[in-house]
């Protein structure tokens, strides 16, 4: 072989090397991560009092001092005190999402002055439904020319909402980030807090926002829609007919989270405000991701600052419980005794609880003692299989358990928790691989306890040591 064609070989390989590692170089390359947009562009048009546009329609222009253009408006009807105009300089508008557009949405969406008995959870959970349903409509709809509004077909947004949350105070500039100011109110600050995690809804496998559609109520169960997370789930804590004016609570599309319903599991109880009732529930949930992964299936919490999950893969939820013993049990036990529960809860995590010959998922029992931080199992042998749950589904246990075994007497904490049991032994608690056990306050062989007691399982307030 001669020279001349050694070197043109040569070249031959040499380009088929290049092209064979530029194409594995393109296949391997990760894909571009999410980046989430600072700014949303809104089209303003007047609204009508429940967030509509008005028909037909008109809409905001400079120095406009019409409700939807407006919170400070002139239809004293709906407006807070005083005429405010049209803040903007132009209609659309580049508006700041998390400084400005979140503050006034949530404050539409979930008004505190409506709500004050509200857990914080329940407006941490709607701002970051919030967040979550507009980045994907920018991130989704947009690009084929979708224009977001600020009308209920997106979000309620009118500007100077937050502003005028009682007590009312002087409209802020919209290029000043109020959150920053130490004047706040109550019912402010409450919004303030909500929307500062930056955390947002995505699918499990993805860090695309999810379409996390919310509407204010739902009663029983809530509707499936066309995306894999918005499944039909059970909600019995929301019922008609319980609280004042509760006569037809599915007027709504009821996809995705309940706002009334978020409200509900944050106080406890079947009644969103105390102006509607009191009719206490026998669950209570404090974080918003136990409100959002109820409502939204098989989805993670991103952290907006780097697209982390910032939720673990395995959850769950207590949806109601209900005590078959008689009424002293709880709160008091004594040595010796047992308690019978029935318990409803959801599989609120990404993955089903499949078992297998070496692997169950059961409920279990865990005492905490006066004296003693650790845990201790009750007797295991009564605690319930509940495997073949799916993501989102729920289902009743009914099952039995002791008193603990120690005779040391006084206030107990009487702790539920799902366990991963694997090749017999190795015990895997929720509570211990970053999600909530659930607990109850118990007292023990007549001891000294002086606490209220509310029959009510709510998420544990310590991070306690497992066995």
């Amino acid at each position: 072989m001669n020279n001349k064609i050694i070197f043109i070989l040569s070249v031959v390989f040499l380009a088929l090397f290049i092209l064979v590692s530029t194409v594995v170089n393109s296949i391997a390359a990760p894909l571009v991560a999410y980046t989430p947009e600072a700014l949303i562009n809104v089209e303003m048009h007047r609204l009508d009092a429940s967030g509509g546009r008005l028909i037909p329609q008109r809409v905001c222009l400079q120095g406009d001092t019409n409700w939807g253009c407006t919170t400070f408006c002139d239809n004293l009807d709906v407006c807070a005190q005083g005429a405010h105009y049209y803040p903007y300089a132009t209609n659309p508008s580049d508006v700041n999402i998390q400084t400005d557009y979140l503050l006034d949405v949530v404050a539409s969406e979930m008004n505190p002055a409506i709500y004050p008995a509200a857990g914080d959870a329940a407006f941490q959970a709607q701002a970051i439904a919030a967040r979550s349903y507009i980045w994907h409509k920018q991130e989704n709809w947009e690009p084929s020319g979708y224009q977001i509004t600020n009308s209920n077909q997106d979000q309620v947004f009118i500007p100077y909402k937050f502003d005028a949350l009682a007590p009312f105070a002087t409209p802020l500039s919209v290029t000043v980030n109020p959150c920053t100011l130490t004047t706040l109110n109550t019912a402010q600050q409450k919004i303030c807090d909500a929307v500062a995690s930056r955390h947002y809804l995505a699918l499990d496998g993805y860090d695309i926002p999810a379409l996390a559609e919310f509407s204010s109520d739902i009663a029983v169960m809530t509707i499936s829609g066309d995306k894999d997370y918005l499944k039909s789930v059970q909600e019995p804590i929301t019922q008609n007919n319980i609280c004042d004016g509760n006569t037809d609570l599915n007027n709504a599309h009821g996809r995705g989270m309940s706002q009334e319903g978020a409200v509900r599991w944050s106080r406890g109880n079947q009644c969103a405000s105390d102006n509607f009732g009191n009719q206490p529930w026998n669950v209570q949930w404090d974080h918003p991701d136990q409100i959002l992964f109820h409502y939204y299936t098989d989805v993670h919490l991103r952290d907006a600052d780097d697209n982390t999950i910032v939720s673990p893969y395995y959850r769950w939820n207590p949806l109601q419980i209900t005590w078959n013993t008689p009424s002293s049990c709880p709160p008091e036990m004594s040595s010796g005794s047992s308690c019978t529960v029935t318990i409803q809860i959801q599989n609120t995590g990404v993955y089903p609880w499949s078992c297998a010959s070496q692997r169950t998922f059961k409920l279990g029992v865990l005492w905490q003692g006066p004296l003693t931080p650790v845990r201790v199992p009750a007797d295991p042998n009564g605690w319930p299989s509940v495997c073949g749950l799916q993501p989102g589904q729920s289902e009743h246990y009914t099952f039995s358990f002791p008193a603990p075994p120690s005779s040391e007497s006084g206030k107990y904490q009487l702790h539920f928790d799902v366990v991963e049991t694997l090749n017999y032994s190795q015990e895997n608690w929720f509570g211990e691989m970053g999600w909530y056990s659930y607990e109850i306050p118990v007292c023990v062989n007549n001891g000294a306890c002086y606490f209220a007691y509310i029959p009510r399982v709510s998420s544990s307030t310590t991070r306690a040591p497992y066995p």
